[in-house]
């Protein structure tokens, strides 16, 4: 299965991480799972965890109330100590990519995956993930 992928390795502010290579796009997960990648009709391959999963402190504020119900709005605040490495990633020319809140505490450090069509509303297990285009917060 991991025909169309190029794993190899960086180190980042004396961090040594996994990263993987598919048709030409440099990547590296900041989910604590492997990732997998494709298309329609084929799987590239599992992207593996680098080692390195970025964590975020979410804070909520209040935003009303709804039919009874209170409402919030939720944000999210990166980890000072993952900035320099997913700085050093970006210059590098990898794509740093992960959870939307992962995305949302690291913008333009962390991308969002776009998943396959017809792969939206499947279970981890089955997600397929697109490996050239990204969502950015």
């Amino acid at each position: 299965m991991n025909n169309n992928i190029n794993i190899f390795h960086v180190t980042i502010e004396g961090v040594y991480l996994t990263c993987a290579e598919i048709n030409g796009v440099k990547l590296c997960s900041t989910a604590p799972h492997p990732v997998t990648f494709g298309d329609e009709n084929c799987i590239f391959g599992d992207v593996p965890p680098s080692g390195m999963a970025v964590s975020a402190k979410p804070t909520a504020s209040p935003a009303g109330e709804f039919g009874g119900a209170s409402l919030q709005t939720l944000s999210f605040k990166g980890d000072p100590k993952y900035y320099a490495i997913l700085e050093g990633l970006k210059k590098k020319g990898i794509v740093a990519f992960g959870s939307v809140i992962a995305m949302t505490a690291y913008p333009g450090l962390v991308y969002g995956l776009v998943p396959v069509e017809g792969f939206e509303r499947v279970s981890l297990k089955y997600k397929r993930a697109q490996a050239n285009l990204f969502n950015i917060s």
